[in-house]
């Protein structure tokens, strides 16, 4: 996880492509109980893109 200034946070999950679906059903879920929330999606990294 990074911090992006006060609020922000930006997480990298690596994990295999059969449960992308999974989180995102459960991102989804957390979002709408947290309206407060706003959660985006980018595409696919190659995995370990953040030892550079």
């Amino acid at each position: 996880m990074e911090t992006q200034g006060s609020e922000d946070v930006r997480v990298y999950a690596l994990l295999p492509r059969s449960q992308v679906e999974f989180l995102q059903d459960t991102l989804r879920s957390w979002e709408e109980q947290h309206s407060h929330w706003q959660i985006s999606w980018s595409n696919a990294l190659p995995p370990y893109h953040f030892l550079n």
